[in-house]
Parts: structure tokens; sequence; C-alpha cells
């Protein structure tokens, strides 16, 4: 933990962006199709109700966002101590 605390110290704003973005590309790219997959579905189909369609992208971009906070939890350490 301590090695990576010291990575994290020299690394700039952009390497981190960079670092987390590589590491949860996967992620973010099954989420954004997701939402697309979903968009398309809802356009064919185009019977299910307008409430049913905010609850749904509701419950999608939750689950977009919790997976892009366990990203970050797990790129960031929880807490960087100074010696």
């Amino acid at each position: 933990m301590a090695n990576t605390v010291d990575k994290m110290r020299n690394m700039s704003k952009k390497e981190i962006t960079r670092v987390f973005l590589l590491q949860n590309g996967l992620l973010i790219a099954l989420g954004i199709g997701i939402i697309f997959i979903s968009t398309g579905i809802f356009v064919w189909v185009q019977e299910l109700s307008y409430d049913l369609l905010v609850i749904f992208f509701a419950v999608l971009l939750a689950c977009f966002w919790a997976g892009l906070n366990i990203g970050l939890d797990r790129l960031l350490p929880k807490r960087m101590t100074v010696e």
C-alpha cells in the first residue's frame, strides 16, 4: 500500500486520469453500451409507458455511477499519509 501511495504522490492529475481510464475502460464502455442498447430497444418497442422509461434510465445511471465510484475506490488509496 505504501508503494501505491508513493506512486500516487508523484503522479500528475492527467496521469491519474489516464490510469483510471485504462483500468476501468471496459466498465465505462459497458455502461455506455448498455445505455445505447436499452435506448434502441425502447425506441424499437415503443409500447412501454414513459414512467417505466424514466425509472429504467434512473437505474442504469445509478449502476453506471456506482461502477465509476467502485473503480475510483480501487484506483485511489483510502488515505494518503505524510511521513
